[in-house]
């Protein structure tokens, strides 16, 4: 799975169509792999648009629950800094931050918006909804199917096959009606790069 597209995605709606300018990241785990491209892709937009990496509003998380409880007290009791936006490496961490910040009577997105990463089932039931970035869960099955298919066959397969990933926008980040412009005039525009 290539983290970067749809997460690429989610932080550039974040700065575009909201204009958040200060963002917090709740990282994955420190030798974790996906968790590593995340913040890497996190830093390098923040960068790409001159939004300062404050280093008092990035939380080393452990994909859990917890990890997003802690980051909202880290940020805001340690830090005593209110970010526009929480931006979580998973919807664990998401969840938790969400819970945190309505425990502490925040109102969600309009003093804090948040974001995380896997689009759970939970995202969407979730209240507020939580915008998330989509695995293509249903693709890696499908392609492992058909890779296993190949090989009883005979043929001959690559060996990696990568799957993008896709942001999805809902009441978390800011987004109710106005966004599904946004979401039609993306899924508009992917169709025609793949026309091409």
């Amino acid at each position: 799975i290539d983290s970067k597209p749809g997460l690429r995605e989610m932080l550039l709606h974040l700065i575009q169509v909201h204009g958040y300018r200060k963002f917090a990241f709740v990282k994955g785990p420190e030798n974790n792999q996906e968790a590593a491209q995340r913040f890497q892709v996190y830093k390098d937009t923040l960068t790409e648009y001159d939004i300062p990496i404050d280093k008092d509003l990035i939380f080393p998380g452990q994909f859990i629950i917890e990890s997003g409880t802690s980051a909202v007290k880290f940020f805001l009791d340690k830090k005593h800094i209110l970010p526009d936006v929480i931006v979580s490496a998973n919807d664990g961490m998401t969840l938790g931050v969400q819970e945190e910040l309505q425990r502490r009577g925040i109102s969600i997105p309009y003093e804090i918006a948040h974001t995380g990463f896997d689009d759970q089932s939970s995202s969407s039931y979730s209240n507020p909804s939580i915008s998330s970035v989509r695995q293509p869960l249903e693709e890696q099955g499908a392609a492992a199917v058909k890779l296993i298919d190949a090989l009883i066959a005979g043929k001959k397969m690559d060996r990696l096959t990568i799957l993008n990933t896709k942001a999805v926008f809902r009441e978390s980040c800011g987004c109710f009606t106005s966004c599904k412009e946004y979401q039609d005039t993306y899924n508009f525009q992917q169709g025609l790069e793949r026309k091409r």
